[in-house]
């Protein structure tokens, strides 16, 4: 859908005006709601174990404190969700409009590249059967995924531009799936389910930091906010990866640790 659907997008939104277009979203939206609402469920419910969601919470965080692979895994998600994908919930459509002079339509073949750049790599890793390299794969693309934005922050040239929106895309997907991957091999079962919530995070951080700069761009202007921000992304992930060695030795951790069952 990501490949696809920024091209369709961006056609209508020319075509049809955003409004138009928000309306065909909120269309399919109300018919996928129907359809759920007309579905039955057939099976047996079972009665669920009653436990206090803050204690849920609790157990969750301090699990991550005492294991230091994963700290340092959540807070490079933390970091390129909160100072990177941020921009994307926020602020690339305008960057693309007023620095890159593209219509709606032309962004949304841009925004395909990076589309095609996240679905390379989820299949180059899928059809990878013996993924060994989780690690270096998750510190790799955490890095690409930052130095990629840098370059797209910094070029005025849509070739330079779809090149980096390319790696983007490859970059952030390898990243998202190897940590993934790798919390839930290392994790004990009792205690996934609480420490992936905490891993899912990143998301939110980038819907709520999404505001932020765009009331800093307001003020700075976003030409400084989108090399300012992505700048504070490369040079955070790159001191992480730096500082916590556990990062650097992930693969040698997932070897030594057996998977949780």
């Amino acid at each position: 859908s990501f490949a696809f659907f920024p091209v369709i997008a961006g056609f209508v939104i020319d075509a049809i005006e955003p409004g138009g277009a928000y309306a065909v979203s909120t269309t399919g939206n109300v018919i996928g709601i129907a359809v759920l609402l007309a579905l039955r469920y057939r099976g047996h419910p079972r009665q669920a174990r009653q436990e206090s969601l803050l204690q849920n919470v609790r157990e969750g965080i301090a699990y991550v404190r005492r294991d230091p692979a994963i700290m340092s895994i959540i807070s490079v998600m933390l970091l390129m969700g909160g100072l990177g994908f941020a921009i994307f919930t926020s602020l690339i459509g305008k960057w693309a409009a007023e620095e890159l002079s593209l219509t709606a339509g032309e962004y949304g073949i841009l925004a395909a590249v990076w589309g095609l750049g996240t679905l390379v790599a989820a299949y180059t890793l899928a059809f990878t059967r013996d993924f060994r390299h989780r690690g270096k794969v998750f510190v790799a693309g955490a890095i690409v995924f930052s130095l990629s934005l840098v370059l797209f922050s910094s070029t005025r040239s849509l070739p330079v531009a779809g090149f980096a929106y390319l790696l983007n895309g490859a970059a952030w997907t390898s990243a998202g799936i190897s940590a993934t991957t790798i919390v839930q091999t290392l994790v004990p079962n009792d205690l996934r389910g609480r420490v992936m919530s905490l891993f899912t995070l990143h998301f939110a951080f980038s819907q709520i930091n999404g505001a932020t700069l765009g009331l800093i761009a307001d003020r700075a202007g976003l030409d400084a906010l989108m090399l300012g921000t992505t700048s504070l992304c490369a040079v955070s992930i790159l001191v992480v990866v730096a500082v916590a060695p556990n990062l650097r030795h992930l693969d040698r951790q997932i070897a030594s640790r057996a998977p949780a069952t």
